[in-house]
């Protein structure tokens, strides 16, 4: 292994914890978290060996009470959680000129007492050509993240992830042409049906009732049809789990390619967060009102009328709307 892999994805790793305010931060596994990458950092700088442990190495007094019995269980959530975070990492290693991120892996499991199950901190080079770093973020701008989601419901699991290759893409574009189709046939039909009325509650009902159903052909098929033109939208309430308030559906590009050449994209159910400008608490992307309407703005959780934030999913860089505030944040920089 090539010296200070080890070393660096360590770093990376403990500046993420330092680092991370999200809704879970203070949470179990998080804090299992921080106890890897400590017991990381006290290993040899020099050693270029992976740093691997056990459940002991992490332990405290609490632990030995069950016999490490929830330490164990928390290790493998703290497994899944540092995977979500995989592009944080990839902007912490960027901003300080680090090369490897971590990864966790367990290397065996423990057959009784006297073979613990253990687990090797592995560097990963990390992703740093698509971050920007923050010296290199205007004044008053914010810089947004991924993060991923750790547990879809079950139809956001059908639609994470899809592909629009082969049937799939002939399913899709065939999808939208059948909800043009019935809307075009449901307006004509509306308006047969008025012109065929001889009283107003006949109008009125009539009128009703094909708003009602061209109302219900927009729910169903519009966020299809907006994500495709759009390449991202916030994504619709039933995709999103309780114990969160926004994500966001994305149509993004894949490194696949189709026959004449042109890129194939894939729907993806992400997270856009980052850290306010202004008050330092958490932005999430939520859709625009007033001059925003039809775009995408990052609101502050802290105060989501008045700090609000552009957002570009390809630069990953948001500026405050609000005049007062620009001028707020050149201040507060400059000083």
């Amino acid at each position: 292994m090539e010296v200070n892999q080890s070393h660096s994805a360590i770093k990376c790793g403990a500046k993420f914890i330092e680092e991370y305010d999200g809704p879970s931060a203070h949470t179990q596994p998080y804090d299992v978290l921080k106890r890897i990458f400590a017991h990381g950092s006290r290993q040899d700088g020099s050693n270029d060996e992976a740093v691997v442990f056990t459940w002991q190495d992490l332990a405290d007094d609490a632990d030995a009470l069950d016999e490490g019995k929830r330490l164990k269980r928390n290790i493998k959530k703290a497994i899944v959680r540092l995977d979500e975070h995989q592009d944080k990492l990839n902007e912490i290693a960027t901003e300080y000129n680090l090369k490897y991120r971590p990864v966790i892996v367990q290397l065996e499991t423990g057959g009784g007492s006297g073979n613990l199950s253990r687990y090797k901190v592995q560097p990963v080079i990390a992703d740093t050509k698509s971050v920007v770093k923050a010296s290199e973020v205007p004044e008053g701008y914010i810089r947004y993240s991924l993060e991923n989601i750790k547990k879809h419901n079950r139809l956001a699991r059908l639609i994470n992830g899809f592909d629009a290759t082969g049937l799939k893409f002939h399913a899709l574009t065939g999808t939208v042409l059948v909800a043009i189709i019935l809307g075009t046939i449901i307006s004509i039909a509306g308006l047969f049906s008025l012109t065929a009325q001889t009283s107003v509650f006949g109008l009125l009902s009539t009128l009703l009732n094909t708003s009602l159903a061209l109302g219900a052909l927009f729910v169903a098929f519009s966020p299809l049809y907006l994500c495709i033109t759009n390449r991202i939208i916030v994504a619709p309430t039933i995709l999103v789990p309780s114990n969160l308030h926004t994500l966001q559906l994305e149509y993004s590009p894949t490194d696949k390619k189709r026959a004449d050449g042109s890129t194939v994209r894939e729907f993806r159910i992400v997270s856009y967060v980052s850290k306010c400008s202004i008050c330092g608490d958490r932005v999430e992307v939520e859709n625009g009102l007033g001059a925003m309407r039809g775009r995408l703005v990052g609101r502050c959780n802290a105060s989501p009328r008045e700090h609000v934030f552009t957002f570009d999913h390809i630069t990953r860089l948001g500026a405050p709307i609000f005049s007062e505030y620009q001028e707020i944040c050149a201040t507060s920089l400059r000083n």
